[in-house]
């Protein structure tokens, strides 16, 4: 009788250990989980805020087909890489009457053509746009936009983070 009461100690042990490590496991694994969410949820918060970008002052001109724009710089990352920078134009066509999208590319669609520093001054592009300065940007348009429709801009800087910007130019 000895014996068969403490086999069943031991396997009454057993499965306790058994079952206090898979709850540590458990315990731990989701810790872990929590741990990397928070951590990327604060990258996120922290790239975001690092990478600002607002667009303003939009100016068409109907008979050239270009437009102009100031994307300012309210983050504390400079942009210098505008050839990965996603530049997309959502408009309206006027040959097929529906919503159409084009992407401009750096260099040939579109150009920063001056920077504007706080206060006003204008300075001469140099192929950086620092935090707290703005880019003036030159694009050309479809020729088959439509100025009655709204116009939509889609600016993502070189970190991946967007600003968009709807307007109508009116006709």
């Amino acid at each position: 009788m000895g014996f068969s009461v403490t086999a069943s100690g031991i396997i009454v042990m057993a499965v306790l250990l058994i079952s206090v490590l898979s709850m540590v496991s458990v315990i731990m694994k989701g810790y872990g989980m929590i741990t990397s969410s928070i951590e990327r949820k604060a990258l996120s918060s922290v790239r975001s805020s690092l990478s600002i970008t607002y667009i303003t002052n939009v100016t068409v001109n109907q008979n050239n087909l270009t437009m102009t724009f100031i994307f300012s710089n309210n983050g504390s990352w400079s942009f210098w890489d505008f050839d990965h920078f996603d530049f997309i134009l959502i408009y309206t066509s006027n040959k097929t009457n529906s919503e159409s999208s084009k992407v401009l590319v750096y260099g040939r669609d579109w150009n920063i053509t001056a920077i504007l520093i706080n206060g006003g001054l204008v300075e001469r592009f140099n192929g950086v746009v620092d935090p707290s300065e703005s880019g003036i940007v030159y694009a050309s348009l479809p020729p088959d936009i439509s100025f009655s429709q709204p116009i939509t801009i889609v600016f993502v800087n070189q970190y991946g983070f967007k600003a968009s910007y709807t307007f109508y130019s009116g006709v």
